[in-house]
This record gives structure tokens, C-alpha cells and sequence, in this order.
């Protein structure tokens, strides 16, 4: 329907969480696997599928071998993509669940940003995204307010002159930094 050669598919939500909340795990739904760090690069006739050392082993046994080619995530930057894919072919993935360090991996396979998640688009019964109640976090059990949390945060930035920001996308961090 949209022309793209494949579709990246990685297991990190939004936030970049290695840990998703359920509404989040895509490569789960499209591929069967439960383990929480892989990426999936879905073609025509084959996926290849990408993961840590730490689940080797369970992607042979949840994988079906005649659809998927298992690699070391070690291999990602070095993997010689015209094996696998043409170079004049599109691949698609979602801009948020990827930074730009993330996408150099694939800096020789033609890459298109498709903002409307392809899995989202077809997962039957999808989980909703959590909605919780904020509140405050009492300090007798935070420990520390957050104002002094971004305190130490800052003198961190001041102390080593060549960093010039901290961006913290996990949401158990920024929760724990704000209380």
C-alpha cells in the first residue's frame, strides 16, 4: 500500500524504554518475541531480526527459522545490506521510537520516515496507553526534593564544561527526578 521495501521495527516505545508498557510492544505483537531488546527489519520474503546476546537463544526457539534471520545486534553497523535489501528500495520505520545515533546503523539503506506506526495500524486489540494520576511524591519516601534533584543535576552540567545539556527521556527517571 505505501510502497516501502520493508519496515523497521525496533521493541522501544516513544520514551526510548527498553521496558514498554504493553500498548508499546510492537515487535512482540509482529514477530512473537518476549524478550525486551530486539529490532526487526521486515522485508518481503524474510525478516531479519536483531538482538542482544542475552536472547539468542530464546529468539531460536520463539522464531519461526524460515521467516527469520537471527543476528547479533553487534552486527547491525557492519551488516552488508545489499545481501538483503536494494539499494534503490525504501525502508520505512517511526521517527519516535528512533534517535538519529540510532538510525546511522543504517546510514546505506535508503530510509523514509513514516510517522504513523504501521504496526499500530493493523494490531487487533492493542492495549491502551496508561493513563495514571499524577501526584507528588511525599519527601518523607522520596528521600529529596526535586529542586534539589536539579540542583545536583545542574552542577553535574557546570562540572564537566563540555556537556551542555541532559535530556532524559525515561519516564522512571524524569518520575524520579521530579517526585
Amino acid at each position: 500500500e505505501h510502497n516501502f521495501a520493508g519496515y523497521i521495527v525496533p521493541s522501544l516505545d516513544e520514551y526510548l524504554s527498553e521496558y514498554t508498557p504493553d500498548y508499546a510492544k510492537r515487535l512482540e505483537c509482529i514477530t512473537g518475541f518476549t524478550g525486551s531488546n530486539g529490532l526487526a527489519i521486515i522485508l518481503q520474503n524474510t525478516v531479519l531480526f536483531f538482538t542482544d546476546g542475552r536472547y539468542i537463544n530464546q529468539c531460536i526457539s520463539q522464531l519461526d527459522d524460515s521467516l527469520f534471520q537471527v543476528f547479533d545486534q553487534q552486527v547491525l553497523s557492519s551488516l552488508n545490506w545489499s545481501d538483503y535489501i536494494e539499494s534503490d528500495k525504501l525502508i520505512a520505520y517511526d521517527p519516535k521510537l528512533f534517535t538519529n545515533r540510532n538510525l546511522q546503523n543504517f546510514s546505506s539503506l535508503k530510509l523514509i520516515p513514516y510517522s504513523e506506526n504501521l504496526i499500530d495500524q493493523i494490531w487487533v486489540n492493542q492495549p491502551k496507553k496508561p493513563n495514571s494520576k499524577i501526584y507528588d511524591y511525599p519527601i518523607k519516601y522520596a528521600g529529596e526534593d526535586y529542586q534539589n534533584k536539579l540542583k545536583r543535576c545542574r552542577s553535574v552540567l557546570q562540572e564537566n564544561q563540555n556537556i551542555e545539556s541532559l535530556v532524559i527521556t525515561n519516564s522512571d527517571s524524569v518520575c524520579w527526578l521530579f517526585n
